[in-house]
């Protein structure tokens, strides 16, 4: 969790574009990959020429999934603890 948050916040303080100059910045350095080379750079340039990424979306969903998969350790101690206790009952 630390590792996302440190990565994000570092980010957010030295990405040298602005959220508003994202899909500018993606249209300038597009012709710079090749496409059959970098395929998965290729394709969220073209996402974020679009305007379809905002920077946020990915931390959201990466937070959601490390909350989420902690919701569920969590549920699976509290189960094993009563079994726990059931049998020693």
């Amino acid at each position: 969790m630390d590792s996302h948050i440190y990565g994000h916040t570092m980010r957010q303080l030295t990405f040298p574009f602005e959220p508003e100059q994202y899909s500018e910045a993606a249209e300038t350095y597009l012709p710079t990959l090749p496409p059959g080379r970098y395929p998965h750079l290729t394709e969220i340039s073209l996402h974020v020429m679009a305007g379809h990424y905002d920077g946020i979306t990915e931390f959201t969903f990466g937070l959601d999934l490390i909350l989420d998969g902690l919701e569920r350790l969590l549920a699976e101690a509290e189960a094993e603890a009563e079994a726990e206790a059931e049998v020693g009952s």
